[in-house]
């Protein structure tokens, strides 16, 4: 069936390519504009004056002549507006505030700890509290802070900002987006914290068009960029790679599952490990807990070094399997096991090595930037505010690489 494609909506769309061409490759002149999206001279100049006076773009002095007159050069303004992204992990929240740049210009993070009871109630209003403490840190603006991303560590389906199961909060079957975006009076975006990672890293290096983002922390779970876009999966919930089964009657998960290589590879496995080696000082729930471990490997304590080989293993197994099912251009390892580098990625390649196929073994692995999920989640907000055209494949929930506003 023939899409039918109206005069305004066809403008936003050449506008919106106007303006992600002037970002991702400023300073540029009209005429090279014309030249890239192929539009005519008169088109570029009627949207890029639009542009100008909504002061999404300036104009920075003249570029080089051919002969005749300079052109003149535009560039994004990257201060034009802002957008939240707050990562929620279970034993803390990372809160950014981005600017249309996706550059961080205010952080904050803080302790949390999850009560027995009433965790939906206690995350609704630290959420809430984050959001407007980053809101009331944004600058002066031509449009102010345009929407608020939330990264979750479970399951949650983007389009409609319903949490289906947050396995390590215990939460199950909200609709989280509602009375936030009540509170706030912004748009909010809920997504998956792999996913927020994956995007983060995607924006930072577009060369890999396909990549997969490790999140490993409490929990693991894997963001998936599968030519330039996310990939969600049809419920919103692909890439829950830390609950398929490495141990077929292994220990039992917080899903409900068995052998989950969740169980293996994430953080409660590494204090596992440690009291199998007999070491009882640390305590898994302290903020610090990972960085303690490897301060004690490398001092030359064996027990720790030891528990900290066993989860790089476990965890390149994981790695190794994703890597053989999906081929990508590159493997982005996150979360607060990355404090473990030094130990868990050599463990990481060794595993490459041997339990990948050829064509995938030399697949590279990157450390992610710490704050990756939150960047990210304040990347998709504005990936889904900044001109948002739905046309051809592009569906709710999709995120591809055209600037999109509200």
């Amino acid at each position: 069936m023939t899409k039918r494609i109206d005069a305004s909506t066809m403008r936003q769309w050449n506008k919106a390519t106007v303006l992600h061409c002037i970002r991702s490759q400023s300073p540029i002149s009209r005429i090279q504009l014309a030249e890239v999206t192929g539009l005519n001279k008169a088109t570029i100049s009627s949207l890029v004056d639009e542009l100008l006076t909504e002061q999404y773009i300036v104009e920075v002095g003249f570029g080089d002549s051919n002969g005749g007159r300079k052109p003149i050069l535009l560039e994004f303004n990257a201060n034009a507006a802002f957008t939240v992204g707050i990562d929620v992990q279970i034993s803390h929240v990372t809160t950014t505030l981005c600017n249309a740049l996706e550059q961080v210009v205010w952080e904050h993070t803080v302790d949390m700890t999850v009560p027995g009871t009433e965790v939906k109630n206690m995350l609704l209003e630290l959420l809430t509290l984050e959001a407007k403490r980053a809101i009331a840190a944004a600058p002066a603006s031509p449009h102010g802070v345009l929407g608020v991303g939330i990264a979750l560590p479970g399951m949650v389906s983007f389009e409609n900002g319903y949490v289906y199961m947050l396995p390590n909060l215990g939460v199950t079957e909200w609709d989280v987006r509602t009375p936030l975006q009540a509170r706030l009076q912004l748009p909010v975006f809920i997504d998956n914290d792999a996913n927020c990672g994956a995007w983060a890293s995607y924006r930072l290096h577009p060369e890999y068009q396909n990549l997969i983002y490790v999140s490993a922390g409490i929990g693991v779970g894997a963001g998936l960029v599968m030519e330039g876009k996310l990939y969600r999966g049809s419920r919103g919930v692909a890439g829950e790679f830390g609950h398929t089964t490495i141990v077929a009657m292994g220990i039992r998960c917080s899903c409900g599952n068995y052998g989950c290589w969740e169980r293996y590879a994430a953080q409660d496995s590494l204090y596992r490990y440690l009291l199998e080696n007999g070491v009882t000082e640390f305590s898994e729930g302290e903020r610090d807990f990972v960085a303690r471990v490897v301060q004690e490997a490398n001092r030359g304590r064996r027990e720790c070094a030891r528990a900290l080989t066993t989860l790089g293993q476990f965890l390149g197994v994981g790695v190794a399997n994703i890597a053989n099912t999906l081929n990508p251009d590159a493997i982005f390892l996150g979360g607060q096991l990355i404090q473990a580098e030094s130990w868990l990625l050599p463990q990481l390649r060794v595993a490459m090595q041997i339990k990948s196929v050829e064509a995938v073994r030399h697949t590279p692995i990157h450390l992610a930037k710490v704050d990756s999920m939150a960047v990210g989640a304040a990347g998709i907000a504005l990936s889904e505010t900044l001109y948002p055209i739905r046309m051809g494949s592009d569906t709710p929930g999709t995120v591809g690489s055209t600037l999109r506003h509200r």
